[in-house]
């Protein structure tokens, strides 16, 4: 970015940014932390932005890389806004039916939510998952908002 060298182009930028903001629907937030990126979700991140580009979703879907989301045995973690879907153990071969399915279509990738292993049951949300439901995580509650 280059320097701002008046008040009229920070005034600019701002509306700039304002507008590419209010033009994404969709916010795809991968952990890129240690323990996922030991599980692939580098390669994770490279496939779906590869696949919203080839669909010309880019202006559309943010692709947020953050830190960890907690949850590291079942990395690499993916959280889908709108709806806070919860995708867990996510592949490079999975980008194309998450894009299709979840971000245009709006549908969940039932293999990938979380089993619960006690009950048997698919979680659908983060905020649902029984590792997630007991903490009260005040330091990283908003931390897969943050790239």
């Amino acid at each position: 970015m280059s320097r701002l060298n008046s008040y009229r182009e920070l005034e600019h930028l701002r509306e700039q940014l304002r507008e590419q903001r209010q033009s994404i629907t969709t916010t795809v937030t991968v952990c890129g932390d240690t323990g996922c990126l030991a599980s692939q979700s580098q390669a994770v991140i490279d496939a779906v932005r590869e696949e919203l580009s080839r669909r010309g979703l880019e202006q559309s879907v943010r692709l947020c890389v953050t830190g960890c989301h907690g949850f590291c045995e079942q990395g690499p973690v993916m959280v889908i806004e709108p709806g806070n879907v919860f995708y867990c153990h996510v592949s490079p071969e999975d980008a194309f039916e998450i894009v299709y399915q979840t971000v245009m279509k709006g549908e969940l990738v039932e293999c990938l939510l979380y089993t619960d292993p006690t009950s048997g049951e698919k979680i659908r949300t983060e905020a649902e998952v029984p590792f997630y439901r007991a903490q009260d995580r005040q330091i990283l509650s908003q931390n897969r908002m943050v790239d």
